[in-house]
């Protein structure tokens, strides 16, 4: 009951609410709110060192291993007879070695190097588009605590004029004073209306200042009216639950993430693999016995008798099926948020429907023949505001419920991971509703 006093007197003023919200050109557009978004968040450079540093690890794992130089010497002495001779007693050695590596290794290696880059990029691509939901979330609700702030504002100068109508009616005698203090009475609550939207506004446009990544925050931004997504797109008919799932599960960077992982746990199986072959390491060298100088040539081969790298394969092979499984379940929680996405789209835009047809028009009726009664003296000044509060509570829920409508279509879209395209509604978005032009205020005839 008293959110329906506080708002008795919106309908009158929908009108002039529809056009102080066209705000300058210098206010703050969607599209601009996504830009300074995605410069300005932190997580978002972090991210991209995220993903500096993979492609590192890709060029790193790409590399094969060094040669390796070894220098001996033999025969040192240092008593006996003869005496000692460097150059008539050492035996020197220098020996190169180069280990070649078997099974793959290095290919294996650098496709899990590439899988784990894979991972950095999509890890940076969903939270690049965690972000530009979150905006669009703040800004929507943003500008539709603006619109509230709007229509408030307007409907509290209205009951002003309002008020000072029954004072000069009150004063000439021509109606009770008791009509002038109900109608006070009423603007102080829509007066206590607007402190507490304002409230609400200041609120929302901090909240898409911290989303933006804003660090001043000054909450006299205004923002731009953007069209709305078009109600009954999916209410009149049956969403395509199909199409929309299928595109979510191509498209949701949570799978694309998961799948990744798998790839990168099915590499980091094979690389397991490709270790337990031993590698070849042959060498070729020089040695220096006294006079003679002659070449030193061989192979090194480790022989896995004991060790053939079981433990890690079979590591390897769990963490592989757990990636799996976790897919399994990412899917299958898409599915999941798709479904109740469109179902909860489905039900506000019937919602929205009913509020443009029957249940607005009703109220309206219904405040119109309270206003004739009113003129005949046929009801007193308190049935009449009670029809207006019955008509204003609609108006009132259907400008929320165009918002609410354009915020389940990007819950929609966060669940499907892509923009969904809409056509533009910008007519619909309250900007006088049916019957606001009778809403002046009404006077008793005859009186």
């Amino acid at each position: 009951m008293r959110n329906r006093i506080y708002f008795s007197l919106l309908a009158g003023v929908l009108a002039v609410g529809a056009a102080q919200t066209q705000t300058p050109g210098g206010a703050l557009t969607l599209s601009e709110a996504i830009r300074i978004g995605l410069e300005r968040r932190a997580e978002l450079d972090a991210g991209q060192a995220n993903v500096a540093a993979a492609l590192s690890a890709v060029r790193q794992a790409d590399v094969g291993p060094n040669p390796v130089l070894s220098l001996e010497t033999e025969n040192w002495r240092f008593h006996g007879s003869p005496g000692f001779s460097a150059k008539r007693d050492l035996t020197v050695f220098a020996v190169v070695s180069q280990r070649i590596e078997t099974g793959g290794k290095r290919r294996l290696r650098t496709a899990r190097a590439q899988a784990n880059a894979r991972i950095a990029e999509i890890e940076q691509a969903g939270v690049e588009w965690a972000v530009r939901q979150a905006v669009k979330k703040a800004y929507w609700q943003a500008l539709a605590a603006q619109q509230r702030e709007t229509l408030l504002t307007a409907s509290l100068e209205s009951a002003g004029e309002l008020t000072r109508y029954h004072e000069v009616r009150w004063r000439e005698g021509a109606s009770a004073e008791a009509d002038w203090i109900k109608v006070r009475l009423e603007q102080d609550k829509v007066n206590a209306a607007v402190t507490a939207a304002s409230l609400q506004a200041e609120q929302a446009r901090l909240e898409l200042l911290r989303q933006i990544g804003e660090t001043v925050f000054a909450t006299t931004i205004k923002l731009r009216d953007e069209p709305l997504a078009a109600p009954l797109t999916v209410a009149s008919r049956e969403p395509p639950l199909g199409q929309w799932t299928e595109a979510a599960i191509a498209s949701r960077a949570e799978i694309r993430l998961q799948q990744a992982l798998v790839e990168s746990a099915t590499a980091t199986v094979l690389v397991a693999q490709a270790a337990a072959k031993p590698d070849v390491t042959p060498y070729l060298g020089y040695k220096k016995a006294g006079r003679f100088s002659t070449l030193v040539g061989g192979v090194s081969l480790p022989l896995p008798v004991r060790d053939r790298n079981k433990g890690r394969i079979d590591q390897t092979q769990s963490l592989e099926l757990r990636q799996r499984a976790n897919l399994r379940r990412a899917m299958a929680q898409v599915r999941g948020e798709v479904a109740y996405a469109a179902a909860a789209l489905r039900k506000r835009g019937e919602l929205l429907e009913s509020l443009r047809t029957g249940m607005t028009s009703r109220a309206l009726e219904t405040y119109e023949i309270a206003q004739a009664a009113y003129r005949e003296g046929a009801v007193d000044l308190l049935y009449l505001l009670d029809a207006r509060r019955s008509y204003n509570d609609i108006a009132l829920l259907r400008s929320q419920a165009l918002y609410d409508y354009q915020l389940s279509w990007l819950e929609l879209e966060t669940a499907v991971g892509v923009e969904l395209g809409g056509e533009s509604t910008k007519d619909l978005a309250m900007a006088q509703p049916p019957g606001a032009a009778h809403h002046a205020p009404a006077a008793r005839g005859g009186k």
